[in-house]
């Protein structure tokens, strides 16, 4: 037995027996499990010794998880917009042919270009990760860029939704000319600019805009060098204008008038800009310096304002930032970042009498690819676990916890839905962005379909675990931060959620009751589909290891044999069909194949107990 093995066993010590993700559904600050030191010293003691030592199979099959799930417990509806993809100008939209596939449920177009987007002009600057290149996009007229995806996307998922990025920064582009807040012609005498890559659209040579005060990169002319960042004043003159509710207003309005309010079916889900946290970065030529905290909560209220002025029956998000810490410099109270924003949209409804906030929203990450395969899948408890501790610097998105004093136990889900409960009641929780941290290596290489990055069979694993955590805990709207693309790995992953038989079929829809006595080896999801009585269950394996375990039923009766649906490291290409006996009417005993995510798909028993107050009449 390698000693990979006994890591797991070090870091299941702290996983009770019978304990899974829906243990701690109720308020974190009060359900968060404790071991005694005293028995935690003596387990490592134990786990110490039993790597010194080869273990036996006998030890292995001991660990080896035992999985079970009730029909008739924890049951609550799941989200059909936790299987979202995000995208924005200036960024690859979700591949088409997949939507077709999934019925692509929710599209985010948001992302740092979106932050200054003027529908009027149908113009954004896409900030400092593309040289502050302005208007660099073909223009179908005003909106277009924004009216893409519904226009495109519902011609092959009719019910989709999309969610817009409302800019709340106090600048737009002021025109759809293609130009650039540094370009060469006006900064390259001041110095610091960085050789841009070549655009093809027409007025852009390959040096046409600077990065200014950025390295200067392999390629650049001789004259490059390395000066002070240019001014604001210099750099929004000529380029930007002040943004408005009332630019906004006129945006939704138009939305409005295409597609119908969000109660008949138009743009339901608006969010209150993008990341302003990292404003200072990526936008420095308007923001060069941290906008502060308490600006943009006053902003964002007015904006929130603007949207349900505009269309009463949107749902707003915010702060649409980095998981709920990004602000705690900036905050200007002891609260933690996300309270104090809370607290404050809470005091403004309650002077104006109205709610303008719908859902608390967060930009996050899931795995970390940043170490082993098993810490990559262990990093996903991050999301739910009290028992989990995190690894100093797990990843760039959890890691600001630290800072806020939470300790290693992040639990994101159950914590933000405290501070919901305590500060802002009948608020739901979002993600608009997260991002799979992709773990690749010679054994375990990208899967490359209609996208050129790819990701891994690991990475499908880790994102359909991380979906089953989503819809197992209510989250209401997730959007995937991946170029996702037919054929892709991550591609699997949504199509056991969405399209496991290739005929449309789904996922349930009603989430219920699923654990494992071993988190860290195995997961299950299980839930019930209305529209046929069908009861799903996912399993995902997450060692190079097959094993052999039971999976009990309770609450439901199924039929002799399920059919499965299965995505591995032996297949990476397809899901893999097959059927599962069904034993003494509630057990399934089944091999799950090493670095695996199974679909069972259980049919109601059609066995029915003879009548027994039968009485014969003859005619």
């Amino acid at each position: 037995m390698k000693l990979s093995v006994c890591s797991h066993v070090r870091r299941d010590s702290f996983v009770e027996s019978g304990n899974s993700q829906a243990v701690p559904r109720a308020s974190v600050f009060g359900q968060i499990m404790k071991r005694s030191i005293a028995n935690f010293e003596v387990y490592l003691i134990l786990a110490a010794a039993a790597c010194v030592f080869s273990m036996s199979p006998s030890s292995i099959q001991a660990q080896t998880p035992t999985l079970t799930v009730n029909a008739s417990s924890g049951q609550h509806p799941i989200s059909p917009y936790i299987y979202g993809m995000a995208y924005g100008p200036g960024i690859t939209e979700p591949d088409i042919a997949l939507a077709a596939k999934i019925d692509l449920p929710m599209g985010r177009w948001g992302g740092d270009a979106a932050t200054n987007y003027n529908g009027a002009f149908d113009s954004f600057n896409s900030g400092l990760d593309n040289y502050f290149l302005q208007g660099y996009l073909t223009s179908n007229g005003p909106y277009s860029q924004a009216d893409f995806y519904l226009d495109h996307y519902r011609a092959v998922a009719p019910g989709t939704q999309e969610l817009e990025t409302i800019p709340i920064n106090p600048w737009l582009p002021s025109s759809s000319a293609q130009n650039c807040s540094y370009s060469n012609a006006r900064y390259h005498p001041q110095g610091g600019w960085a050789y841009a890559v070549s655009w093809p659209t027409p007025g852009f040579s390959s040096d046409s805009c600077s990065g200014n005060a950025v390295p200067c990169v392999s390629g650049a002319p001789p004259s490059c060098s390395t000066g002070p960042i240019v001014t604001w004043s210099n750099a929004i003159s000529g380029n930007m204008m002040p943004n408005t509710p009332t630019i906004q207003e006129t945006w939704i309005g138009h939305n409005v008038s295409k597609y119908g309010n969000c109660a008949a079916g138009g743009v339901c889900f608006y969010q209150l800009d993008n990341e302003p946290n990292g404003w200072s970065n990526t936008h420095r030529d308007w923001q060069p310096a941290a906008a502060g905290y308490a600006t943009i909560t006053t902003d964002g209220e007015t904006y929130a304002t603007a949207i349900k002025t505009a269309d009463p029956t949107a749902k707003v998000l915010g702060p649409s930032d980095f998981g709920g810490w990004g602000w705690v410099n900036e905050s200007p109270t002891s609260d933690p970042a996300v309270v104090y924003y809370l607290k404050q949209f809470a005091a403004y409804d309650a002077a104006n009498g109205k709610r303008s906030l719908d859902y608390l929203d967060e930009h996050n990450g899931v795995g970390d690819a940043s170490a082993s395969i098993q810490q990559d899948f262990d990093a996903v408890r991050e999301w739910w676990d009290p028992t989990y501790s995190s690894p100093a610097g797990n990843d760039l998105y959890f890691a600001g916890y630290n800072n806020l004093g939470f300790g290693p136990q992040v639990q994101f889900i159950p914590r933000m839905l405290a501070y919901i409960n305590a500060y802002y009641p009948g608020l739901q929780l979002t993600v608009s962005e997260v991002e799979v941290q992709h773990y690749s290596s010679a054994a375990f290489p990208p899967i490359k379909g209609a996208y050129f990055n790819g990701s891994s069979v690991i990475d499908a694993l880790v994102l359909a675990d991380a979906i089953g955590i989503w819809g197992s805990y209510n989250m209401q709207l997730v959007n995937l931060f991946d170029y996702v693309g037919t054929g892709d790995g991550e591609s699997f992953t949504y199509l056991l959620y969405r399209n496991y038989d290739g005929a449309g079929s789904k996922f349930g829809d009603t989430s219920i009751t699923a654990s494992s006595t071993n988190q860290s080896f195995m997961s299950v999801y299980g839930a019930l589909r209305s529209s046929d009585g069908d009861m799903t269950v996912i399993v995902i394996n997450k060692e190079a290891t097959p094993y052999t375990t039971t999976l009990t039923i309770s609450g439901y009766t199924p039929a002799a044999s399920a059919s499965t649906y299965t995505y591995s490291s032996a297949n990476t290409g397809a899901l893999v069909v097959g059927t599962a006996s069904v034993a003494g009417g509630n057990t399934v005993n089944y091999t799950f194949p090493a670095y695996s995510a199974t679909e069972f798909v259980f049919t109601p028993s059609s066995t029915v107990a003879p009548p027994t107050d039968l009485t014969a009449t003859v005619q």
